[in-house]
């Protein structure tokens, strides 16, 4: 699965558009994988409309079948390639 954003796209939570990108930029000059957190919202269409995400409730779900590979991240455009790992028995 690829995901693919935008930093500039989250102007509405600047500390965690700060964060995100120190934590991107840390990953990508240590070769780290990313870890995958899914976040729900039973209100899609406000964030579909460029709307807030701080002011939906939302749920996380962390993926740990998925590892990440930071394919690209320029400060702004963030792409993960994510994969599913098995887990050895």
């Amino acid at each position: 699965m690829i995901y693919t954003d935008t930093l500039s796209r989250w102007s509405s939570n600047k500390p965690g558009c700060d964060e995100l990108r120190r934590n991107l930029r840390f990953a990508q000059t240590s070769k780290l994988p990313i870890k995958c957190v899914l976040a729900h919202t039973s209100q899609p269409d406000v964030i579909d409309a460029g709307g807030n995400g701080l002011r939906v409730d939302k749920t996380h779900t962390p993926k740990t079948e998925w590892v990440g590979e930071l394919m690209l991240f320029d400060g702004d455009t963030i792409v993960i390639n994510f994969t599913a790992v098995r887990e050895i028995a």
